[in-house]
């Protein structure tokens, strides 16, 4: 240390700033001019999908956002038009801001993100999310050899039938559609056509068609046939639905209250039920 209290660099006398503390501040304040150059660029953001929740729970807030982000806030306007904001921090093990919201009302919630950079730039981008409630889906599946098996499934208020099988304890296939199509069931359990080929079994209507058709228990308890397929037909309250593999719209599953399913479900064989499980006038030749 010198006489005027600065640290002096002998090995480095000649050197236009002399005093080894200055030239350390300068290391720091170019290391702070380099991060900054480098983040000088667009501020850019991308907004995942916020998922239905669980009325009651909390919700995870989370925007993707790159560049010179200062930081990253929302406004969260509940089902009753009150509104809360929210600070977003940074995940570095998700590399997304990230803050959690309490669903204490039941419908939908609007959110509005909004970015600000470190040179006052600022965007901001919308999303949507629902809290619902819990509901008790009944369901019975009929195979070929007359077994039925009841499960007793809980999922979100509006989920699908086929968010309801993916939920069961028994293995689906799904064959994926472009456009508005939706999804085809093409298996349960061992029972069904391969994902390459989900209408091997019904190659003609007029002759044989062997398919898993998807009933409804009406208000009457009786059954319906549904003419909407297992992705498009959702579920607004405690309801029974029945899954057969037969031909198109031709033998309902044997009846069932959502009170004999629910809550521990069953198993069990009818010899009346028996069907075939394939049919060698539609079968794909190889």
């Amino acid at each position: 240390q010198n006489s005027s209290g600065g640290f002096s660099d002998i090995s480095r006398g000649s050197y236009p700033v002399p005093n080894a503390l200055d030239t350390g501040w300068a290391s720091v304040a170019m290391a702070r001019e380099a991060e900054t150059s480098a983040n000088c660029g667009e501020l850019n953001f991308t907004q995942p999908l916020l998922p239905t929740v669980v009325n009651g729970t909390k919700q995870k807030l989370l925007i993707n956002a790159t560049g010179p982000v200062d930081n990253v806030t929302a406004r969260v306007v509940r089902p009753d038009s009150s509104s809360q904001a929210a600070l977003l921090q940074f995940n570095k093990s998700t590399g997304l801001y990230e803050s959690f919201f309490d669903t204490t009302i039941r419908g939908s919630y609007n959110v509005t993100f909004f970015i600000n950079s470190l040179f006052g730039e600022a965007k901001n981008t919308t999303a949507s999310f629902s809290a619902e409630p819990m509901i008790r889906i009944g369901m019975v599946t009929t195979f070929p050899n007359g077994t039925t098996v009841g499960s007793c499934i809980q999922v979100i208020n509006g989920s699908s039938a086929e968010n309801v099988l993916r939920n069961s304890s028994l293995s689906t296939l799904w064959k994926s559609f472009s456009g508005d199509l939706g999804k085809a069931l093409t298996k349960i359990s061992d029972i069904g056509c391969a994902e390459s080929d989900p209408f091997c079994q019904c190659k003609d209507m007029s002759a044989c068609c062997l398919l898993w058709n998807l009933w409804l228990l009406n208000s009457s308890n009786a059954w319906e046939f549904s003419n909407v397929g297992y992705s498009g037909y959702r579920f607004y309250a405690d309801s029974v639905f029945g899954n057969i593999w037969t031909k198109d719209g031709g033998n309902s599953p044997p009846l069932y209250s959502l009170n004999s399913i629910c809550p521990s479900g069953f198993s069990t064989t009818n010899l009346s039920f028996t069907d075939a499980a394939t049919c060698s006038s539609c079968t794909k030749k190889e």
